[in-house]
């Protein structure tokens, strides 16, 4: 990921002693020059306990001492405790229970609505005639599966995604429930903080005004928003979050704005926030201080996106090559450390390898192909306590 890079060369240029982990050894941030050892390891999504059982490993052949996941393997890893290796390396990252919960799209936003933070009011589908009479309730309607990201698993009747997928494609179940909300028009922000027991530690707010194929940022500009900050802190302190989170929202055309969903990981807030903030964040080095906040006017993009914006939509040919040309850096190009941006188009391969894997999904989204190994849906892990087989959704729903 981007923003694995980012937190790579952050903690190096700290003087902290990086290794690297991914599970394809094209990935970019596995030949940055910051990260002292790189490591190829196993699918968390198809091996979780042989990937648990290779992290362990490295944890004590490397004496490390903290783990950072980076993506959604931070459920593989919650999912087995809070510590790796046998002298106990802290693996940075919350509860499995407190991650699901806010990973979960219909329980965060009943959290969210609790918290008295502004909510589209949600609809949660658990069959097909119920998303039929949601949507049928909307003129404008948006709705998007339980566990989803990237801009997958999304529907809906208005706004750039209307034509990417239909109605009669979305299925609901119980176990994999579908979220119908009215359509909030307004412009995307998005944050990411880092948490420690409950208290907001750091904290950065950015927008992201060029997106790839209308599902993810390309250029991300940081801002200053108490708004975020305030919704980012009652999440942190009912919870008492421990890790990095980071939330997506909707600046609403009628003056509120709305709470859109959690991603209980990093984004790339990390890439707008400067590391002597980030990484003293992290390992706890602030004492008592109020939250540090990134500055507003930080910009980065993804230049080879940019350039792929060019040729699959000519018509933004002008405002990528601005934005190409602007003082913004490249998220994977660097001066000290170029390699990252040869092997983000080296991975690739990572992308073409799924689809000659799962022909009857070639048209997948692009990021989609890049995400397959490492994304969590809420199905059972089967590594930790007894009861992994248990799904999250039943031990929720027993539990009331």
């Amino acid at each position: 990921m981007p923003y694995a890079l980012s937190e790579i060369r952050a903690f190096s240029r700290m003087g902290h002693t990086v290794h690297s982990a991914d599970t394809f050894a094209w990935a970019p941030g596995n030949h940055s020059v910051h990260a002292s050892e790189h490591h190829e390891t196993v699918s968390p999504r198809k091996d979780p306990d042989g990937y648990v059982s290779q992290l362990d490993m490295l944890v004590d052949m490397y004496r490390l001492d903290l783990v950072v996941p980076t993506f959604e393997e931070v459920f593989y890893l919650s999912r087995h405790g809070r510590t790796l290796g046998q002298h106990g390396a802290e693996i940075f990252a919350p509860a499995f229970e407190t991650l699901c919960a806010l990973h979960d799209k219909t329980s965060f936003a009943r959290l969210a609505s609790e918290l008295g933070l502004h909510v589209a009011t949600p609809k949660v589908c658990t069959t097909r005639e119920q998303f039929e009479e949601a949507i049928a309730a909307h003129a404008h309607w948006f709705a998007r599966a339980a566990f989803s990201r990237a801009g997958s698993g999304v529907c809906t009747n208005t706004g750039p995604l209307a034509e990417q997928s239909t109605p009669e494609d979305v299925q609901p179940t119980p176990d994999a429930p579908w979220i119908v909300q009215p359509f909030i028009e307004g412009e995307d922000l998005c944050s990411f903080s880092v948490v420690r027991h409950g208290k907001l530690v750091c904290h950065s707010t950015y927008r992201h005004p060029k997106e790839l194929d209308n599902c993810g940022g390309i250029v991300f500009e940081s801002l200053v928003d108490p708004r975020t900050l305030d919704a980012a802190q009652r999440i942190a302190e009912h919870m008492n979050y421990h890790g990095q989170m980071s939330l997506d929202f909707i600046d609403g055309d009628d003056g509120n704005l709305y709470l859109v969903e959690c991603n209980p990981r990093p984004t790339a807030g990390v890439s707008v926030m400067p590391p002597s903030i980030f990484v003293p964040a992290v390992l706890g080095d602030f004492d008592g201080q109020a939250p540090h906040v990134a500055p507003a006017g930080l910009r980065r993009h993804i230049g080879a996106a940019l350039l792929r914006d060019m040729v699959v939509h000519p018509g933004e040919l002008w405002s990528d090559l601005e934005e190409m040309f602007s003082d913004a850096k490249d998220v994977y190009f660097d001066d000290d450390d170029p390699m990252p941006g040869l092997y983000q188009f080296l991975s690739l391969f990572h992308v073409l390898e799924h689809r000659r894997e799962n022909r009857d999904q070639s048209n997948d989204k692009l990021s989609i192909g890049y995400l397959h190994d490492i994304c969590w849906d809420g199905a059972s892990i089967g590594h930790g306590p007894a009861d992994a087989h248990v799904t999250p959704r039943q031990r929720f729903a027993a539990a009331g």
